[in-house]
């Protein structure tokens, strides 16, 4: 399994939107339901790291693949740039952290609460980055329609973003010097 990277701030990782679930039937945002952070387990939502899975049109494939029933469908993504999501804390400290998790996928990480654990962490403070985050990502809805029956171009047993983001690993591999190679885990 890949090793945890650290995500840069320069980095831009996107949300999937589905309907019905964060989306109505008028097209507009369910804010409220885009992001799920939950308080007690500090509860993570998924996101789409575009270093793997590089510009928007990798960001919808993979989440019209993620299609789960026949109720559920892919409508888009927001997109977000990580320092703007991570450099914001309020008035008691608390913020986000963004996080690579590979075991997810090599392009799947995920948005929580950075909670400052010497002041209490309460509805207000969690309403407070839940404005956050839907300001940072607010105005950045790519819209995208899934084609019916349209499979992903699979070419020996990977997708076209897989095979971008394997390249792109390539490019990184041969620019570091020798010892940094073995420790990258690129």
């Amino acid at each position: 399994m890949a090793k945890p990277e650290e995500i840069q701030p320069d980095d831009t990782v996107s949300r999937w939107i589905f309907h019905p679930d964060m989306i109505d039937d008028d097209e507009n945002l369910l804010w409220k339901l885009v992001f799920l952070l939950q308080t007690k387990q500090n509860c993570r939502d998924s996101l789409v790291w575009h270093k793997y899975a590089p510009g928007l049109e990798c960001v919808h494939r993979r989440g019209c693949a993620m299609k789960v029933s026949e109720r559920r469908t892919y409508k888009g993504a927001l997109s977000a740039k990580v320092g703007k999501i991570t450099s914001y804390r309020n008035q008691n400290g608390h913020g986000l952290f963004v996080e690579h998790v590979p075991k997810g996928g090599y392009w799947h990480a995920e948005v929580g609460y950075d909670i400052n654990n010497e002041k209490p962490f309460n509805k207000p403070d969690k309403t407070e980055l839940e404005f956050h985050l839907k300001k940072v990502f607010g105005g950045s809805f790519s819209e995208y329609s899934c084609v019916p029956g349209r499979r992903i171009i699979k070419l020996a047993r990977r997708t076209y973003c897989d095979l971008l983001a394997r390249d792109l690993c390539r490019k990184i591999r041969r620019s570091l010097p020798p010892s940094a190679k073995r420790t990258s885990g690129i």
